[in-house]
């Protein structure tokens, strides 16, 4: 078995601060790049890039603690699979633009971390105002063409990052050429069931 993040968006208002929209146009881009919304969430589950223990659907100790995220369906995998998606074990470069998604609290611009994917944040309910992109209809609710649903199972996120549904753009990059030990390499995304059965293992 495998678990299929069910996002809840987690909203942590400060005080009367208002979250602004710095990206813009269809899909959504800051600067020329192509933007993204975030939340973050925790479920304890492996996801569905089977990063977890053999046996159980308990999710390892780093892809709770680390930087990893759950991604849309479209970026997930264009084919619609929900399971060993095209994007398993990818690393997105993610930059904060100094806005949020709606809902979220602004946070200074020019923040990178690098995320792996490791699970999915499947296009239906309760997902459908993030994830619901398609091929026909590439952009969610709010115009961003991807969404990352970031791992908080240590408080990464909303205390180690101070993000709370930040705005972003994206880049993809080699996990291991991020400087920092918080984001995952790809070592240990050999761990992981869909990186074994792509392999033959």
């Amino acid at each position: 078995m495998f678990g299929i993040v069910y996002l809840g968006v987690f909203l942590a208002l400060i005080g009367s601060t208002q979250g602004v929209q710095k990206c813009h146009g269809h899909p959504s881009t800051y600067m020329g790049k192509p933007c993204a919304s975030t939340t973050w969430f925790h479920d304890g589950r492996q996801g569905a890039c089977g990063c977890g223990y053999d046996g159980s659907d308990q999710q390892f100790t780093w892809s709770s603690s680390k930087y990893t995220a759950a991604a849309n369906q479209l970026f997930f995998d264009q084919g619609g699979a929900q399971w060993c998606g095209q994007s398993c074990g990818l690393c997105v470069n993610l930059t904060t633009t100094g806005g949020s998604a709606p809902g979220g609290v602004d946070t200074a611009e020019g923040q990178s971390h690098v995320f792996m994917v490791v699970d999915l944040c499947p296009n239906e309910a309760p997902n459908l105002e993030w994830c619901a992109q398609t091929q026909n209809h590439p952009v969610n609710r709010y115009g961003y063409g991807a969404h990352f649903d970031l791992e908080n199972g240590v408080n990464q996120i909303t205390q180690g990052l101070n993000w709370d549904n930040v705005e972003v753009t994206y880049q993809v990059v080699n996990c291991d050429n991020a400087v920092e030990s918080m984001t995952p390499t790809n070592q240990k995304y050999h761990q992981c069931e869909c990186y074994k059965l792509s392999h033959g293992k």
